[in-house]
């Protein structure tokens, strides 16, 4: 979808990591070298049922810091829609799970316990997930605060982590894609703000 879209020369339709959701905001995950700032993304909105929104740099950024991921904040006002398509890329991030394996290996200890991963594959709400997650890590004597852990599921459903076991993979299936208002898509699925 994202080749039709014409764009300007020395622009780009930019490659996300992610998307996050609320009921103002659109938070979107970009790669930065360093010089990345929201100046540096125009939206375009296309007429349609659902509207198709299409994110594109404008600016590239030249910095030479190490390739990280960053969030840039839209309200959904600026968007244009409450409920959209994304016709962007969307890719694995460098950044989402690098410097997160302490958390990765707190939350697979939580997993060894048959009773936490019943309850989370019975979880309701995305809160569920979460409060049980925050909950059996004190257990455990882990401090889990409950936007750590939204954002590490959201990191997690996005990237492909070889060193979990398919036991770990399928409880990862039954909570983490329903985190807080967190919605990683791929282009051409629709986004439902919660």
């Amino acid at each position: 979808m994202s080749q039709d879209i014409p764009v300007p020369e020395g622009k780009s339709i930019e490659t996300l990591h992610g998307l996050v959701l609320t009921e103002t905001t659109a938070t979107i995950k970009v790669t930065s070298t360093g010089c990345t700032a929201k100046e540096d993304f125009q939206l375009r909105l296309q007429k349609s049922e659902p509207p198709i929104l299409t994110i594109i740099r404008v600016k590239p950024d030249l910095c030479l810091a190490a390739p990280h991921t960053i969030d840039i904040v839209f309200s959904l006002k600026e968007i244009g829609a409450t409920n959209f398509t994304v016709a962007n890329l969307f890719a694995p991030g460098s950044s989402l799970i690098q410097g997160e394996k302490p958390m990765l290996n707190k939350i697979k200890a939580v997993l060894k316990d048959t009773q936490v991963r019943q309850e989370l594959q019975e979880a309701k709400t995305p809160d569920d997930v979460i409060k049980l997650l925050t909950t059996a890590g004190s257990q455990k004597g882990y401090n889990f605060k409950a936007e750590d852990v939204s954002k590490f599921l959201t990191g997690l459903a996005l990237q492909t982590v070889p060193e979990l076991s398919e036991e770990d993979l399928l409880n990862r299936a039954g909570g983490e894609l329903r985190a807080r208002g967190t919605w990683p898509i791929s282009a051409g699925v629709c986004c439902v703000v919660l």
